[in-house]
């Protein structure tokens, strides 16, 4: 029965087409079979893709209907898909500019409109033209028009117009202050951005999508750089927190992991950080880096016979044949940083030194060298390089307090002061100011980022 209605109502209109009758008499009516070829026309989209004649049916009920109600939203909806399929950008805007303009407040119709409209003209004049039109469209939704102020700096950049495009991109945040494209975009084009900004960015993109944890990750590690250490341990956590809702643990990044180690260790929280990453270790049996971390965190907590299970174990894999060799400079800074056998350490570390001359291979050959009896070649070969080397700083500040140097303690440590502040590296560096009394001045924009979070 349905498919005799829907044969007449369809032969109807094909014959009122014929004749010319584009508006009949009876507006109800007029309604009533344009919603019927939608529905069919719907019903259509949803058969198989081998149905006879599919397309050409779909296309043509569509047609259809909009010739009876040519300003329906439906309609258009249905007519602009059509369009995008066969590639026709232009009429597939101009049916989704009437389906904007019966519901201003869709943003995916209003972006799709754009999109199409900017794909039909020919040349970036005109783009930019009507991009701004949108821009200064008073009646139009915000989140629209600030979607239009990025596309256009977007296309300012492209013209190497950074001016424009700095100007758009504010013009997107007057409109939507968290958009994060937009300040995006700004960071990308300001030739050198402060950490505030960066920050600030990444707390907007926080904000508009709590779950995107690599934000959390970066804005951890940022935070962690300026000396902001626990709100960097509780960024990390609320990352790994959310990471752990759809992950396990071992399908997590090693690095992620190292660093969020870092964190806790860096806030202090050693014993916490044992606790806490002591069964995480077991998804990464292999990684030195983490089993450093651990020793750690065992020591400063006062559980150096853990710690020492934990080395033996190291010391044992590092000697096993049946694994992959550990180069000379990682066997020499096991044994003077993790083992603490300074002896053992200057033969692997003057060896590396023959394959290389590494800014981090002259540092652990002169650590090893300035805690054996070669302190005096040790400390110039430390003092080389430790302004590129924090551990070589930090090394050789210590060093030249444990002897009376003060001086040349405060000469080391002012050397790294302005490196990124996290880390093993830096925590000794901390650790070696404190014992001294030596004053390490706050991070330049650790004030105006402690603000922000």
């Amino acid at each position: 029965m349905l498919r005799i209605i829907l044969v007449v109502t369809v032969c109807s209109v094909v014959a009122s087409f014929a004749l010319g009758e584009t508006s009949p008499a009876e507006p109800q009516a007029n309604s009533l079979a344009a919603e019927s070829l939608r529905q069919s026309a719907r019903t259509l989209a949803a058969a198989p893709a081998r149905t006879p004649a599919r397309a050409a049916r779909l296309v043509a009920m569509i047609h259809m209907a909009n010739r009876l109600e040519p300003q329906n939203a439906s309609t258009n909806a249905l007519l602009a898909d059509v369009y995008e399929a066969q590639g026709k950008a232009g009429p597939a805007s101009q049916a989704l500019q009437v389906c904007l303009s019966a519901r201003p407040e869709d943003h995916a119709t209003g972006v799709r409109w754009i999109v199409g409209r900017v794909a039909s003209l020919n040349n970036a004049s005109q783009r930019i033209a009507f991009l701004q039109s949108v821009v200064d469209q008073a009646d139009a939704a915000n989140a629209l028009r600030a979607e239009a102020a990025v596309r256009l700096g977007e296309l300012f950049e492209r013209r190497a117009a950074t001016e424009d495009a700095r100007k758009a991109y504010r013009k997107a945040l007057s409109f939507i202050p968290y958009h994060s494209a937009a300040r995006r975009r700004l960071l990308a084009i300001d030739p050198s951005p402060k950490l505030s900004r960066h920050a600030e960015a990444l707390l907007c993109e926080l904000r508009t999508n709590p779950l995107a944890i690599n934000f959390a990750w970066e804005l951890g590690d940022l935070l962690s750089r300026v000396g902001l250490y626990s709100q960097s341990a509780e960024m990390f956590d609320y990352a790994w927190a959310v990471f752990l809702q759809r992950n396990t643990i071992k399908q997590a990044s090693p690095l992620f992991v190292t660093q969020h180690f870092n964190a806790l260790l860096d806030a202090g929280k050693h014993a916490e950080a044992a606790a806490r990453f002591t069964p995480i270790l077991e998804s990464f049996p292999n990684d030195t880096n983490l089993q450093s971390l651990m020793v750690e965190a065992l020591r400063e907590s006062g559980d150096e016979q853990k710690a020492d299970e934990i080395i033996a174990a190291m010391e044992a894999r590092y000697l096993d044949a049946n694994h992959t060799p550990a180069s000379p400079a990682e066997l020499a800074w096991f044994y003077l940083l993790t083992k603490r056998d300074p002896q053992r350490a200057l033969g692997h570390a003057e060896s590396a030194a023959k394959d290389g001359n590494a800014p981090v291979i002259q540092r652990i050959l002169g650590a090893a060298e300035l805690q054996t009896d070669q302190a005096g070649q040790g400390a110039d070969r430390l003092d080389k390089v430790m302004e590129r080397d924090v551990y070589a700083a930090a090394i050789l500040a210590e060093h030249y307090f444990a002897n009376g140097n003060r001086q040349g303690g405060l000469r080391a440590i002012a050397a790294a002061v302005n490196a990124p502040r996290g880390g093993p590296a830096f925590r000794k560096l901390r650790a070696v100011a404190a014992a001294n009394d030596a004053n390490m001045p706050t991070p330049p924009e650790s004030e105006a980022i402690t603000s922000l979070v």
